[in-house]
């Protein structure tokens, strides 16, 4: 799913956490990236009044907002159900409501849903679907409506602007950003959506960086920062968001003593929380840390081991160590992903680990969200699958013939015909042999048993169920699942996960949970085993 990291390239809560901006921070060639957790679009402020929880907000009831039970939906990340209660929305739209503001929000809900689930396919047409609705109506919008019209235009390419890049079409995600902010910052407009304001600012500075333009990135986000702080409806957690994105841009051009205040503010502001502490709740995307592998950042490290990179994130209650890397034994098949995983507790207390799902993410060629795989079925599926397969070795093996040849000169007329023949003698399996005739030479072919043939037919098939058992015994022994973690202990092993074409996967994101909090790790590669 699409993740709609807000500001940073490090920490998911106000949008796609990591997204785009991760690939432009290191390099990768996708800027864009999808997760399942807590990032939803959605107005900050309205959502912040229906759940009851977070800061001051300084917009009750956003006008872009058009379904309550769909809005919080997205705010915590359950794509899935948004969805369902957008589509049942829109289906029992009365007439007079159709071709409505009303529709356009209902619409845009369904849209940001499909997105964030990474439903290309379903995502595209809506939109043009919005459009077809939302253009009369701009055309046609009074002076009245003017400021309602601003702010769905507004959400709507805010929208668009991930699906474009998601695409590819990065210019047009530019441009398309660039209306939004240039209506984001329409007086009303702004002090509706502040939130939306920053966010648009963060995606397009992490687009310019992700082609160079460190300048003009840091430069945006220094104006995002600047309205972030000025605005009650802006939660800590994303201000911290912003303020390590600017960092990691700042430490880009070389500014490493700057990019360390900034840094230290972000890391300040996300361990006041004491998510990693807590145990996971469902909650709004602004009230969820999320720890990133940040290039120059003090809690970020990497090592190297047996050719593989290890990236590390430190902090004084949790350190997590992570790689990722991809099956290409026969059992994997090219669509098992396996990640290593340590996890420290440095804290004085219990952390849970795995509250909720982990998740993982292939960046290029395309945007992927792979589905995370039970290692026990894994297990057990890879074993039935050899023992399938050794099954029909065994078949077609142990019948295994060669043909033996002979040839001899015709003996004086026996029988019929000219020349006369051999009687026929019965070959292998009841077999008739083939008889060729050439002048007098007489050319003979049987069908024995091949002995040999068959031996190795029934090694390989015990060569198949062993490598499988042991693969099987491997995942086994190595899978990690939810527990609680003792203080001062570690615990280390592995999740798995499916992702078709998995050999031709590059770039990816992995996130851990650790408490209430997560952990993002991005590898610019995926290992092969």
């Amino acid at each position: 799913m699409f993740s709609r990291s807000v500001y940073s390239a490090n920490n998911s809560r106000n949008g796609f956490k990591g997204s785009n901006f991760l690939a432009a921070l290191f390099l990768l060639p996708v800027a864009f990236i999808v997760t399942v957790s807590a990032q939803a679009q959605g107005p900050a402020e309205h959502q912040t009044a229906v759940v009851g929880q977070g800061h001051t907000n300084a917009l009750v009831g956003s006008l872009t907002s058009f379904d309550t039970d769909g809005d919080n939906a997205l705010n915590i990340g359950d794509y899935a159900r948004a969805q369902m209660v957008f589509s049942e929305r829109i289906k029992n739209l009365g007439k007079d409501k159709k071709g409505s503001f009303a529709e356009v929000g209902l619409r845009a809900g369904l849209f940001e849903a499909l997105l964030w689930q990474s439903n290309m396919a379903a995502a595209a047409p809506e939109l043009k679907r919005i459009h077809k609705v939302l253009d009369p109506l701009t055309a046609s919008s009074t002076e009245h409506d003017k400021e309602q019209v601003n702010l769905l235009t507004a959400r709507v390419l805010d929208a668009q602007s991930w699906l474009e890049e998601g695409q590819g079409q990065r210019e047009q995600a530019i441009e398309t950003l660039k209306r939004a902010i240039a209506l984001l910052k329409i007086d009303g407009v702004h002090s509706h959506e502040t939130w939306r304001l920053v966010t648009c600012m963060g995606h397009l500075a992490s687009l310019y960086a992700g082609m160079g333009g460190y300048n003009q990135a840091s430069q945006l986000l220094q104006d995002a920062l600047t309205y972030a702080k000025n605005s009650p409806s802006i939660a800590p957690l994303n201000i911290a968001d912003i303020e390590e994105q600017l960092g990691s841009m700042l430490f880009k051009q070389g500014l490493a003593a700057e990019a360390n205040q900034h840094f230290a503010i972000a890391l300040a502001m996300d361990n006041a929380t004491g998510a990693v502490q807590r145990r996971y709740s469902p909650k709004p995307y602004w009230l969820c840390p999320t720890y990133t592998y940040t290039e120059g950042s003090p809690w970020s490290s990497r090592s190297f081991q047996d050719g593989l990179q290890r990236k590390r994130i430190t902090l004084d209650a949790v350190a997590v160590e992570a790689v990722a890397v991809r099956d290409n034994s026969a059992q994997g098949k090219g669509k098992v992903v396996k990640v290593a995983l340590t996890v420290l507790n440095r804290s004085r207390g219990p952390l849970e680990f795995m509250g909720k799902k982990p998740e993982f993410i292939a960046m290029t060629p395309k945007a992927v969200m792979a589905t995370m795989i039970e290692p026990l079925k894994l297990a057990d599926s890879v074993e039935k699958k050899a023992q399938s397969k050794a099954k029909w070795v065994r078949f077609w093996g142990q019948d295994a013939t060669q043909t033996l040849t002979s040839t001899y000169i015709n003996p004086p007329a026996y029988g019929y015909g000219f020349g006369g023949f051999y009687p026929p003698v019965m070959s292998y399996g009841g077999t008739i042999p083939t008889v060729m005739r050439n002048g007098n030479m007489t050319t003979m072919m049987t069908q024995v048993p091949d002995y040999a043939a068959q031996q190795r037919a029934m090694e390989k098939a015990r060569a198949i169920e062993d490598d499988a058992k042991a693969y099987a015994e491997q995942i086994r022994s190595q899978s990690l699942g939810p527990c609680d973690i003792n203080p001062g202990a570690t615990i280390s092993g592995a999740i798995f996960f499916q992702l078709d074409d998995a050999n031709k996967a590059g770039a990816c994101i992995v996130r851990i949970p650790v408490g209430d909090a997560t952990f993002e790790f991005n590898f610019d590669k995926l290992a092969g085993n």
